[in-house]
């Protein structure tokens, strides 16, 4: 995530730094033509620069903002979480656990499950919707999230 954070931030610079030098060269452009009888070679210069701003204006507009910033401690606060649900579920009564378990149901879109082999570590993709677990779906999120190996180990019955 960080580093595609700096990727975007590295884009949106280089493409606003590269409109500024546009936008200079089309008033020096500007000037020399008010000044001047104006030459084909400075109208077609103009019109090449005025291309490349439409471009470059379209460019950082189609720019995506940046990632969502995930805190730094976002694992260990998963685990807590599912712990703290695991035990919320076990204490439950029959009708809270079963709406506990429509709610994670609607919040879970797939679960991919692989393993190396017998007796091996297993991977687990959990698949579910971003929007849901932050409360709203952030701008441009495909809305999909996937927490990889390491987060919870598989629990069943869910």
């Amino acid at each position: 995530m960080t580093e595609l954070q700096h990727t975007h931030g590295r884009r949106r610079t280089e493409l606003s730094r590269q409109l500024r030098e546009v936008e200079a060269d089309i008033v020096k452009i500007v000037d020399l033509l008010v000044k001047g009888t104006p030459s084909r070679a400075l109208t077609k210069r103009l019109s090449d620069l005025e291309s490349k701003r439409d471009a470059t204006e379209a460019d950082i507009a189609e720019a995506a903002p940046p990632p969502i910033k995930i805190h730094s401690d976002a694992a260990q606060i998963y685990r807590a979480k599912i712990s703290n649900l695991k035990a919320a579920l076990r204490e439950a009564d029959e009708d809270n656990r079963n709406e506990a378990y429509r709610v994670i149901r609607e919040l879970v879109q797939k679960i991919i499950i692989r393993t190396a082999g017998p007796y091996k570590t297993i991977e687990i993709d959990i698949y579910g919707c971003l929007g849901d677990l932050l409360g709203t779906p952030p701008p441009n999120s495909m809305g999909v999230l996937v927490a990889g190996v390491g987060f919870e180990p598989t629990t069943f019955r869910l």
